[in-house]
């Protein structure tokens, strides 16, 4: 491919599947690092975000940039103090990338930035597509202040994509894998009324996506990376039990259970919303997971 793919927050779960499809597919791939030196299996720069230091020898050598950094969503409470944090991560990596490539001579052609479905907000009865508006709540909020600091990338005249990620389904991390264990013991669970929609993507289709935008030089703007077929929280759960060729009840965990241990957290699970990904669909992208079924059987034999 002779093209060089510099990743930001490789080291998280959906950039360590990313890197290895890309050099499956023949890219050459770094990754920026705040310890380049401990990174022995691939190519690494240092930066530190809070520092606003960059290697720059790591923008002259890309020719394409794919942000994907900031803290996790649900691996610790939401305080004051982590609700910053998540929201820090992202807008103070993805200014220091934007501005050092405004002020560069690199030759990235192309960025692809990380946000979320959380920008559209919760419990919409409507499907949303790219041109839906900005919802409510904190993970609209900073969903909506990371996008705005990846648009400062149009100012480098580079190709930009922004990439609005839901519900990424992997054994490795994320729903999945907190949620199986309990149905491999068969105690299948649902959570709250059941019905929030939940709008997930298999980890394959993920990396078959971004593949897909670096490979079509007129793909630009905003794409939803979710399933063409979104379920609700109920109908996860039952063909979850489906692929793992269970049965049995599906009990409800209760709301106020939730509430009471997550905090305002409990949103990510107890909310959801109905995202379509009209963008990769008009592009002729083909998921190789469609549907729930074939996905969650994919990933749990």
């Amino acid at each position: 491919m002779d093209k060089n793919i510099l990743i930001a927050g490789g080291s998280g779960m959906i950039g360590q599947e990313l890197i290895s499809a890309l050099q499956t597919s023949g890219y050459q791939v770094a990754i920026l690092t705040r310890s380049p030196e401990k990174q022995h299996s691939t190519k690494a720069y240092g930066w530190s975000p809070a520092d606003g230091t960059i290697d720059h020898q790591a923008l002259s050598w890309a020719d394409i940039v794919i942000n994907l950094a900031g803290a996790g969503i649900a691996d610790k409470p939401w305080t004051d103090r982590r609700k910053e944090e998540i929201l820090t991560s992202r807008t103070l990596t993805t200014d220091l990338l934007a501005g050092e490539l405004s002020k560069s001579d690199s030759r990235v052609e192309l960025v692809i930035n990380a946000s979320a479905i959380g920008i559209y907000g919760h419990d919409s009865d409507l499907a949303l597509d790219e041109t839906a508006a900005v919802g409510s709540g904190f993970m609209a909020e900073v969903c909506e202040a990371w996008e705005a600091s990846a648009k400062k990338f149009d100012d480098s005249n580079t190709r930009l994509c922004i990439i609005r990620i839901g519900i990424v389904l992997d054994t490795a991390g994320g729903m999945l894998a907190k949620t199986l264990p309990m149905f491999k013991y068969r105690i299948a669970h649902y959570f709250g009324s059941g019905r929030q929609v939940y709008s997930w993507i298999h980890k394959e289709d993920i990396n078959r996506a971004v593949i897909h935008l670096i490979q079509n030089p007129s793909s630009s703007g905003i794409y939803n990376l979710t399933a063409p077929e979104p379920v609700s929280s109920k109908e996860f759960s039952r063909v979850l039990q489906k692929a793992l060729d269970h049965k049995g009840p599906i009990l409800p965990i209760p709301a106020l259970g939730l509430k009471l241990g997550l905090g305002e957290m409990s949103d990510v699970i107890l909310k959801g919303n109905t995202v379509m990904p009209s963008a990769l669909l008009r592009e002729n992208f083909q998921f190789a997971y469609p549907g729930l079924l074939s996905a969650l059987k994919d990933l749990t034999t």
